[in-house]
């Protein structure tokens, strides 16, 4: 069971910039373990509040299936000791690039960080998979301290309203940078339909790959 909120105030300081602060509240209870020894001993019940600082900048030209522009976004959260069960902090960055190669064609590239430091509780860890990043992989199923994950596709408008993507990607997730090991990256790749049901809004529809599963997802707008 999960209950989390989350909240940016972002401020436009010039054309493409902006700046402001974030908090989060994230309440989880786990229940019926099939392997408890995989959260180390960690309490069931985990209570989560943070404050911090984001920073964004976005030159997309439509936010919600982009085809050239760059957008970027760094997140610094405290989850300090009087309001957590543990002490910790996070940093996220994300950065996604468009550009159009040929009629019909865009180039989408999506690179995304988490990084924790201290102790962090089983229920804020770096997750990989979902229906956004590493499609095909249960979210969840791969968690720890930090992740690196990246992917590129090709979204190509075939006829009317209808258009295909091909996506690669690959992540890892790792205790630490020492503990960081190239050989536990795992693969994605996939296929998607895309109906445009309005102008630059798509429903999609992907099946993704990875090691030993599959997946598909169905949902709105673009994955990133």
């Amino acid at each position: 069971m999960q209950y989390s909120v989350k909240a940016d105030f972002l401020f436009k300081i010039s054309n493409k910039l902006f700046l402001g602060p974030t908090m989060s509240f994230d309440y989880s209870e786990g229940k019926d373990f099939n392997h408890p020894e995989y959260i180390e001993g960690m309490d069931r019940v985990v209570i989560s509040t943070s404050v911090g600082l984001s920073f964004m900048y976005d030159t997309r030209d439509v936010l919600t299936a982009p085809y050239k522009g760059i957008y970027l976004k760094v997140e610094q959260r405290f989850f300090p000791p009087f309001s957590n069960t543990e002490n910790f902090s996070s940093t996220d960055v994300i950065f996604d690039f468009y550009q159009k190669i040929w009629k019909g064609g865009v180039l989408a590239f999506d690179f995304h960080t988490q990084m924790n430091y201290g102790n962090v509780p089983w229920t804020m860890m770096a997750r990989m998979g979902g229906s956004y990043r590493m499609r095909g992989y249960y979210e969840g199923r791969y968690r720890d301290n930090n992740i690196v994950e990246g992917q590129i596709e090709l979204r190509q408008h075939i006829w009317r309203r209808n258009s295909l993507v091909l996506w690669v990607g690959a992540g890892n997730v790792f205790k630490d940078l020492d503990n960081f090991n190239i050989n536990h990256t795992l693969p994605n790749f996939g296929v998607g339909y895309r109906w445009e049901f309005k102008k630059r809004v798509n429903v999609r529809l992907d099946f993704g790959i990875g090691k030993g599963q599959t997946g598909f997802i169905f949902n709105i707008n673009e994955a990133f």
